[in-house]
């Protein structure tokens, strides 16, 4: 909560959930954005994203967001280092990855050192944006896949129920009973 996606996505009800999250890869890292939302929504709503992404990209983050940020984050940092797991955790990966012992007094030294301006130059090297696209809808039926009733793909532009879906590139769509009336995009 206090994300941009959620107070303009989840707070007015336009979807269940919606976050973006990331994962720092070996050497490599990816942004992921989750989205619950009625089928009907997904393309209005995937808008709604690409809106808030572009103008992040274009404008950077307020200090404000970073404070709130860095209070969320440094509360985790804090909340998992009182667990054996999540301790040992965090030492371990420091270890393999850089041969070094950090303290979470470090961590959140590092933590507080960031600033807008860094955030900045992150998104211009590496800004958000959907390249791809995975969505699970629990509505299979024959007809859905046979004739591709809820997606289509024409000239790399794919649309759902009609709708172009903007920004993506690929696009690879998983149908199952995985969870009753939900939809997933991410």
């Amino acid at each position: 909560s206090g994300s941009r996606l959620f107070w303009e996505l989840v707070d007015p009800g336009l979807a269940e959930a919606a976050d973006l999250d990331f994962n720092e890869y070996d050497g490599s890292g990816s942004y992921m954005t989750y989205l619950s939302s009625e089928p009907e929504a997904i393309a209005d709503n995937l808008a709604r994203i690409q809106a808030i992404y572009a103008e992040v990209n274009q404008h950077g983050i307020r200090e404000d967001e970073l404070a709130q940020a860095q209070n969320k984050v440094a509360s985790r940092v804090v909340l998992r280092s009182e667990r054996p797991t999540g301790r040992l955790s965090s030492l371990g990966g420091n270890w393999i990855y850089r041969e070094e012992y950090r303290s979470v007094e470090d961590d959140l030294a590092t933590l507080r050192g960031i600033t807008s301006r860094d955030v900045r130059e992150l998104l211009d090297v590496y800004p958000l944006g959907a390249t791809t696209t995975v969505a699970v809808n629990a509505k299979k039926t024959e007809d859905s896949v046979a004739t591709g009733q809820f997606f289509g793909l024409k000239a790399g532009q794919l649309s759902f129920a009609g709708s172009p879906i903007p920004g993506n590139k690929l696009f690879l769509v998983v149908l199952d009973h995985v969870l009753e009336n939900m939809w997933y995009a991410a």
